[in-house]
């Protein structure tokens, strides 16, 4: 077995384990809809986390082509799943029943919104440091402009606290999301 295949079974089972955390927060949320006060960002921040999530994936995918790791090379590829796993972790309270979401959010979105521009700060240096999973697009200027325009919207939720910042960043980060997908896409001639 090759090393990056090592590296996709770690990758997938730590990613797979954040991708059934924040379904799992899905699930809990409608089972107890009743006594449960819903804020709509934390749902939509679960979702971009499933993104988020697909999007390692995809990436480790890419990544057959990197045949030797180093240590930091090996840090790269495992920390974004480590990320997306603790963004999972906190995208819901543990227990749900009786709990106000738009509280909770913002209880946590400084360090959820933290772990998310880390996420993106690592895909920027990723794509320009790993030959792993650098399909053609990856580095293209429009990626760059995507990414950088992420972190600082990541920034700027992370250091706000005020409520239509978030709701207005999230309508942004939706749209950053599926204009980098559609870059991507674009690049692989889908």
């Amino acid at each position: 077995m090759a090393t990056v295949e090592y590296i996709a079974i770690l990758v997938s089972i730590v990613v797979g384990l954040a991708m059934a955390e924040v379904l799992q927060g899905f699930a809990d949320s409608l089972r107890h809809r009743a006594s449960v006060r819903s804020y709509w960002p934390v749902w939509t921040v679960a979702a971009l986390i499933l993104v988020m999530a697909i999007w390692m994936l995809r990436w480790v995918w890419l990544a057959e082509d990197q045949e030797s790791w180093n240590w930091g090379e090996l840090a790269l590829a495992l920390a974004p799943g480590a990320l997306i796993f603790i963004m999972a972790r906190l995208a819901f309270p543990q227990e749900l029943e009786g709990r106000d979401l738009r509280a909770y959010y913002f209880e946590h979105s400084r360090v959820i919104w933290s772990l998310a521009g880390l996420f993106v700060a690592l895909a920027v240096v990723r794509a320009a440091t790993l030959e792993a999973g650098v399909a053609e697009g990856e580095t293209s200027p429009q990626a760059l402009v995507l990414r950088l325009g992420a972190l600082l919207l990541c920034v700027v939720l992370a250091l706000s606290g005020r409520p239509r910042v978030h709701e207005i960043g999230l309508a942004l980060a939706i749209l950053l999301m599926i204009a980098r997908i559609a870059t991507s896409f674009a690049a692989f001639g889908a």
